[in-house]
């Protein structure tokens, strides 16, 4: 991976009892972070001032934590309490051993200005470090975002006429979608009668359709 410019480090180390003391986290939780998490650096500040890009109008800065892990894993409840702690986007570099995965959660702005609520993260494949390439694109913080989490979500098109909220309504519709033919392919594989498998065969090639 190449590194973010040296105007955006800050290499600082955040206590993992930062966020499971001082926020309002369930014992369960807060084993997730005993258990999974070995360390958080806070490695990147990215802003407009830092990168020399203009404002967003959605994106203010991204925080760029390095979270070093016991295993190949961890719970997305780990990651929505630092998320919900942190008034800003943010981009996880997960690591274990010789391992990295970028980890990135779509945040929507509240009501109140100072709300981000994640919606749902995307992930890499685990990889060596140098193959792991997440490249600062765009002019404005907005864009920096959403190339972020067009090149960690990797079905996603990297060019398009849509914002990313539709790109990424559209990949839910059509997930939904395959999962809808999916169990109904799987009934039909099951079932004994000719013209119930027939009835599910015309469900199913309309929702191929729709696809």
């Amino acid at each position: 991976m190449q590194d973010f410019p040296q105007s955006t480090v800050l290499d600082s180390p955040i206590p993992k009892a930062k966020f499971y003391d001082k926020l309002s986290v369930s014992a369960a939780v807060k084993r997730k972070f005993v258990e999974d998490v070995e360390s958080i650096v806070w490695r990147n500040k990215l802003s407009a001032n830092t990168l020399n890009v203009q404002a967003g109008e959605r994106v203010v800065e991204i925080d760029v934590f390095e979270m070093e892990l016991k295993d190949y894993d961890v719970n997305e409840s780990v990651l929505k309490v630092i998320d919900n702690g942190v008034p800003h986007h943010i981009l996880f570099l997960l690591h274990h051993d010789d391992r990295w995965q970028a980890v990135i959660g779509y945040k929507e702005i509240g009501k109140a200005a100072i709300t981000l609520t994640v919606k749902e993260y995307y992930h890499t494949a685990w990889m060596p470090f140098d193959h792991l390439h997440i490249l600062i694109q765009g002019m404005t913080m907005d864009e920096v975002f959403d190339n972020f989490v067009r090149q960690i979500n990797a079905s996603l098109p990297m060019e398009s006429t849509n914002t990313l909220r539709e790109d990424l309504e559209e990949q839910e519709r059509r997930e939904s979608l395959q999962r809808k033919i999916d169990i109904l392919s799987k009934k039909m594989r099951a079932e004994k009668q000719e013209h119930r498998k027939f009835e599910l065969f015309q469900q199913i090639k309309q929702l191929k359709a729709q696809l």
